[in-house]
């Protein structure tokens, strides 16, 4: 069976909701569960998760904020330019 191409991946949704224990029991460390646009809707679903048999530990990550830091120690918010929400907009000189 072939998926369409709006079925496919997470779509770039920014919060992932992530668990271990469910939904593979075998799996070691955190699995990704759910995707989601708001953190609303990452909590709608990690609070429907949690009560699921065998979930042991669940969590939300932003996968913006949360990203590993470079080598320089800077974080992905701080690379792209635009996504931090304290950025201030830059000054241009003429």
């Amino acid at each position: 069976m072939t998926l369409p191409p709006h079925r496919i991946g997470d779509m770039g949704q920014r919060f992932v909701v992530q668990t271990t224990g469910w939904p593979n029991h075998d799996a070691m460390g955190w699995q990704n569960a759910v995707f989601a646009d708001t953190h609303e809707g990452a909590a709608k679903a990690m609070s429907a998760i949690a009560k699921c048999p065998g979930v042991k530990h669940v969590r939300i990550r932003d996968r913006i904020e949360d990203h590993p830091e470079d080598p320089e120690g800077r974080k992905l918010a701080d690379l792209v330019e635009g996504l931090r929400a304290d950025a201030q907009p830059k000054e241009i000189n003429p």
